[in-house]
C-alpha cells in the first residue's frame, strides 16, 4: 500500500496554501516519496524476473513442441522394408562422389535409422574407405 497517493490533492494544496508549511512535514512526504518509489523499483524489478522466467519457460514449451510435432511426419510412419530401399538406393546406386560414405550419414541421423543400417549387411557391403 502506498503511503503517498501521486493524485492526491494535499500535494497541491500545500504548493497553493499562503502560509509556509513546516519543513519536517514537507521532509516526512518527500521520505514517504522515496520509500513508495524504491518499493515500486523492487515490484517492477521482481515482475520483470517474472516476465523473464515466463518467457524462457514459454521458450522451453514451443522447443518441445516443436519436437514433437516432428514425431508427425510422414518419414516415421514409412515401414522398416521400403525405408531399407531407400538407404540401399542411396549407398549402392549412388554415384554423387561424396566423400563421407552415405551409410554412414544414415546411422548418425537416429536411433531407429542406426538400427535399420546396423542390420542390413548390404548397405555396408558398398562401404569402402
Amino acid at each position: 500500500m502506498p503511503r503517498v497517493d501521486a493524485g492526491t490533492s494535499i500535494i497541491y494544496e500545500r504548493l497553493r496554501y499562503p502560509g509556509i508549511p513546516h519543513r519536517s512535514e514537507v521532509a516526512n512526504i518527500l521520505h514517504d516519496i522515496d520509500k513508495d518509489s524504491e518499493d515500486y523499483a523492487y515490484q517492477i524489478s521482481s515482475l520483470e524476473s517474472q516476465l523473464a522466467f515466463l518467457r524462457s519457460q514459454r521458450e522451453r514449451l514451443q522447443h518441445r513442441r516443436t519436437t514433437l510435432s516432428s514425431l508427425l511426419s510422414p518419414i516415421h510412419y514409412l515401414p522398416n522394408e521400403i525405408l531399407l530401399k531407400i538407404f540401399l538406393l542411396a549407398c549402392c546406386e549412388n554415384d554423387l562422389g561424396i566423400e563421407t560414405p552415405p551409410a554412414l550419414g544414415i546411422s548418425a541421423v537416429c536411433f531407429r535409422w542406426r538400427e535399420l543400417a546396423d542390420s542390413c549387411a548390404d548397405l555396408w557391403s558398398s562401404f569402402s574407405l
